[in-house]
């Protein structure tokens, strides 16, 4: 090797050591820079939550993934025993819990209406405390409907008014 190559090579080692550095400390900065837009972004959720009225439950995604898929099973054991009462009534349950947490869930809000939860002559304030405030709301339908993702279409859930409550719940697409 000659001299002139061996004299680069020596202060090379130091050059590639400071860049190795300089990066460290760049990786440390973004990474610092992204927990402070995770809180951010944290905080934001909340606040729109918040204004909407909606309560976090605090539970994770996959909590309400368990749910579902508990949610499916009963679904799969009403469906070969109609009858019966314990399931149906375990269905019930759940689907009361999950609804909250779960706006314009067609799996919840159907077994809302299969399992008679939702049912004719309930009172707003009752489908309230369950569905949460309607989206839709005039003398002749009420209705809920969420469509977070944009889909060209979502579940719409809604009853019409009579003297004795609310009436004829169904759930369509809009």
């Amino acid at each position: 090797m000659s001299n002139k190559l061996a004299a680069l090579a020596v202060p090379a080692m130091p050059l590639f050591a400071a860049v190795g550095r300089a990066g460290d400390a760049e990786e440390a900065r973004l990474r610092d820079r992204v927990k402070a837009l995770e809180a951010e972004n944290a905080a934001l959720q909340a606040e729109v939550a918040r204004l909407k009225g909606i309560a976090p439950t605090g539970q994770t995604d996959e909590a309400h993934q368990a749910g579902l898929r508990k949610l499916l099973a009963l679904e799969r054991a009403l469906g070969e025993k109609p009858a019966d009462a314990a399931v149906r009534k375990e269905a019930a349950d759940l689907a009361a819990r999950l609804a909250p947490d779960l706006p314009g869930n067609r799996m919840v809000w159907g077994m809302l209406l299969k399992t008679g939860v939702l049912k004719d002559g309930m009172t707003l304030t009752d489908a309230e405390k369950l569905l949460g405030p309607p989206t839709d709301k005039s003398g002749t339908v009420v209705g809920w409907y969420f469509n977070p993702a944009n889909r060209h279409v979502a579940p719409y859930l809604h009853a019409q008014p009579t003297e004795d409550g609310w009436t004829g719940w169904k759930l369509t697409s809009r």
